[in-house]
C-alpha cells in the first residue's frame, strides 16, 4: 500500500489496531461475550494463521467501514480508499465473519472506485 494509504488509515485506527491485536492475543474471552466481528476475525488469525497482521487489519477495516464510513465519516478521503482497498484486497478473510458483506465489497469496488488497486497499491 502507498505510504499515503497507510497513513491514513494507520494515523486513524493505529489505537483501536493495537487494541484488536492485544484483545485476540491475550483471548480474553470479549469474542464470546460480546460477538464482536472484529474480534471474531482476529482470532482466526491468531489461531495459527500465517498473515495473522493481515487479519487484524481486515478486522479494523471491517470495523471502520461498519462504524465510520455508514455514518458518513472519512467519506472522500485517503482512510476511506485505505478501507476499501484492505476490504477489497482481502475479501477472502472478510468471508470468514460476514461472507455476504465480503461479496458485496468484491461485487461493488469496481463500480465505486474503478482504479482502486492501481491507485493505493501502485507504486
Amino acid at each position: 500500500m502507498k505510504v499515503r494509504y497507510a497513513t491514513a488509515f494507520l494515523n486513524v485506527y493505529r489505537d483501536s489496531i493495537a487494541k484488536i491485536h492485544k484483545d485476540v492475543t491475550k483471548r480474553r474471552g470479549r469474542m464470546e461475550r460480546n460477538g464482536n466481528a472484529e474480534l471474531r476475525l482476529a482470532m482466526v488469525a491468531m489461531s495459527g494463521k500465517k498473515d495473522a497482521l493481515s487479519h487484524v487489519l481486515i478486522a479494523q477495516a471491517y470495523n471502520a467501514y461498519m462504524g465510520d464510513l455508514k455514518r458518513g465519516k472519512h467519506v472522500g478521503t485517503d482512510v476511506e480508499l485505505a478501507i476499501w482497498a484492505i476490504l477489497a484486497n482481502r475479501s477472502d478473510i472478510l468471508d470468514y465473519v460476514d461472507e455476504r458483506f465480503g461479496k458485496w465489497i468484491r461485487d461493488n469496488y469496481e463500480r465505486r472506485f474503478p482504479q482502486l488497486f492501481e491507485q493505493v497499491f501502485s507504486s
